[in-house]
């Protein structure tokens, strides 16, 4: 992006992203990332996929740290960026805030919408 528009490295891109709406690499990873997990919520995933990730206990109370899925912590470096141990992580950070696991769109395409305008908003 910075050599299409012409900016040097002491200039930030971000505003080049949010003007063209387009996402970074890394964020298009954990777009990706959590599409799998959207996969997960709607039953859209293998059976052996599936078992990696495991879903929160409804609480009775409403509280503040609701989740969707536990957390899989990992004292290994390299596991920390697997699916596996990033991927609940994102969505307890992105999608709980916003949806209660009842709410949470069934359309891909919707949560695409929702997860890339959440990405670009992050741009300033």
């Amino acid at each position: 992006m910075r050599i299409i528009v012409g900016i040097y490295p002491p200039q930030s891109a971000n505003p080049i992203f949010r003007k063209y709406n387009i996402l970074k690499i890394g964020d298009i990873a954990k777009l990706q990332m959590l599409i799998i997990m959207h996969k997960h919520t709607c039953n859209q995933l293998p059976l052996p996929i599936k078992q990696i990730f495991i879903e929160q206990h409804d609480n009775i109370y409403s509280t503040r740290l609701n989740k969707h899925f536990e957390s899989n912590y990992s004292t290994k470096n390299y596991r920390l960026s697997t699916i596996a141990c990033h991927g609940p992580k994102l969505w307890n950070d992105i999608m709980t805030s916003r949806f209660t696991r009842n709410e949470v769109p069934h359309s891909k395409n919707v949560v695409k919408k929702i997860l890339k305008k959440y990405f670009i908003e992050t741009y300033q």
